[in-house]
């Protein structure tokens, strides 16, 4: 990728809700190639992971989780997710 190219995507990695309405719209987007789809839904799905987190342990700031939207997105993309699953506790 060109830096500027690979600086983007490292703006969307950052914080893909500024760019994209949902993570649905990242599948969808006719300007990125297959591996920059993967590389935000991936960090999406740990910024979201992160914030559900958050939330049950009393730290939310009201946002929703995304964690069930960008597990659909993945799935549609054949992308694993980044993380194991969770443990029960």
């Amino acid at each position: 990728m060109e830096r500027a190219t690979e600086s983007f995507l490292v703006s969307l990695e950052q914080n893909p809700g500024n760019h994209f309405t949902g993570p649905d719209d990242v599948v969808q987007d006719t300007l990125l190639s297959e591996e920059a789809k993967k590389r935000v839904l991936l960090a999406w799905e740990d910024q979201a992971r992160r914030l559900s987190l958050a939330t049950e342990e009393g730290m939310g700031g009201g946002e929703p989780s995304l964690v069930a939207e960008v597990a659909e997105a993945m799935a549609e993309m054949g992308v694993e997710s980044g993380r194991p699953s969770t443990p029960a506790k």
